[in-house]
């Protein structure tokens, strides 16, 4: 029997059996829209997690910090070792200071070195405003802004660049009319006894609108040049601890330098270094985890659609005793009674499996857009990517899946007698 044949026959008898095939299909979709799904966030999450690392951080740079003391957890102190620490996100850390700067600027690779600020002992104003609490933080290059006026590239030494929050607290009617005007950044020294406030007027360069994609302070402070915060830092921590004392560097590597090679040397000096990816890893994760639990359902689902696809074959080959002793008393071999049923298993697997993938993708174009509005999220963004490779893949796996289920109910029809089968009263 000709292959179409086979086909064509197979096809007929799981329109006749149509309620059996209906249920079993639609299991089978059931699991192939859970996994399309799952891999379509598992994509989109992807991206977008790498969106988020790469709008806040320069791809070419590492976090530097002095090696801590791991052996200190949130019941226990650690131990004191005679070097007074810095808090940094409620978290201890041993400061970094100017020998350690140049012991990791020497480092093959590196570019250049820069201390991390966290001033935020300031307040910012304007002639015939009131006075706002400021966040100060450093302009980085490779971290994603958006300007909604003026630019902020190569800030010079007194320039600012002023949140839209900002702008509307200081009274700028426009992010426009803010660009050329200047602000007044007061910052308080934390000394004791505390030196007199000390002011910096800073000339707007451009106006920010917050990301989405932001996790860090950047949007909500205002961005200054390295020189004006170092400024500002090393007036605020003036006579105390801190002074000349910073919670972490910032490692800007130069263009042929592996990233991978100079992390390595800094932790050979003793330090922790961390790549952009390393910093904001956790996301990764999360996206990971929450495609292993789609999967987990997608998973459940297959299964219990194997089970059924058994089911139908087994009780197709007992309803089709007699018509399959006729084929093989016609002339039909072993080989292709088995194949029959396996391929009726493969096109129910393969039925299944389109409509699941056709359905996902539907609810998925349908949903995120919506999503990207409920969120907020930053125009274009893609939550459910689906690729030609995740789609195919999904139906490739649940049509074989299929056939592997069907292979012992087609054993059995392959090994019955056709004397017997003809003498059965099953019809």
């Amino acid at each position: 029997m000709k292959i179409q044949d086979v086909v064509a026959r197979s096809t007929g008898s799981l329109v006749r059996a149509k309620s059996r095939t209906i249920l079993t299909v639609s299991a089978i979709a059931v699991g192939a829209f859970s996994m399309t799904m799952a891999v379509a966030m598992g994509q989109g999450g992807g991206e977008y997690a790498q969106r988020i690392i790469t709008a806040n951080t320069d791809a070419r740079s590492l976090w530097v910090l002095k090696k801590q003391d791991d052996q200190g957890t949130s019941s226990r102190p650690s131990e004191y070792t005679g070097n007074p620490t810095l808090k940094f996100n409620k978290v201890s850390v041993q400061p970094i200071d100017q020998y350690d700067l140049d012991k990791i600027a020497a480092v093959s690779g590196v570019e250049v070195i820069q201390p991390v600020f966290t001033i935020n002992s300031a307040y910012v104003t304007r002639p015939g405003q009131k006075q706002y609490q400021a966040d100060i933080a450093v302009t980085r290059s490779g971290v994603r802004q958006i300007y909604i006026a003026g630019s902020g590239d190569n800030l010079n030494a007194n320039e600012a660049i002023l949140p839209d929050g900002y702008r509307q607290a200081l009274g700028f009617s426009t992010p426009q009319s803010a660009i050329g005007a200047t602000v007044s950044i007061t910052v308080i020294n934390q000394g004791e006894p505390a030196n007199p406030p000390k002011t910096f007027t800073a000339k707007i360069r451009a106006v920010t609108q917050q990301s989405t994609m932001s996790l860090a302070l950047v949007p909500s402070s205002i961005l200054v040049s390295q020189t004006m915060a170092r400024q500002m830092n090393d007036y605020v921590v003036a006579g105390t601890f801190a002074q000349n004392r910073f919670i972490a560097a910032n490692a800007q590597l130069d263009a042929n330098a592996s990233i991978d090679d100079v992390k390595q040397q800094i932790i050979q000096l003793g330090y922790v270094a961390q790549t952009p990816g390393d910093v904001y890893g956790a996301l990764y994760q999360f996206v990971g985890v929450f495609q292993l639990v789609l999967f987990g359902f997608g998973i459940m689902a297959v299964v219990t659609a194997v089970f059924g696809i058994v089911n139908t074959q087994y009780i197709s080959v007992l309803e089709r005793v007699q018509e399959i002793g006729l084929m093989k008393a016609l002339g039909m071999d072993r080989t292709a009674v088995g194949r029959l049923f396996k391929i009726e298993a493969g096109l129910i697997g393969l039925a299944g499996s389109l409509i699941g993938v056709i359905v996902a993708f539907g609810i998925g174009m349908i949903l995120n857009p919506l999503i990207v509005m409920w969120l907020a999220l930053d125009p274009g963004t893609t939550l459910m990517r689906f690729t030609l490779f995740g789609t195919f893949g999904v139906v490739i796996v649940l049509t074989i899946t299929s056939v592997v289920a069907g292979l012992f109910p087609a054993r059995s029809a392959s090994e019955l007698d056709p004397i017997d089968a003809l003498r059965s009263d099953r019809l």
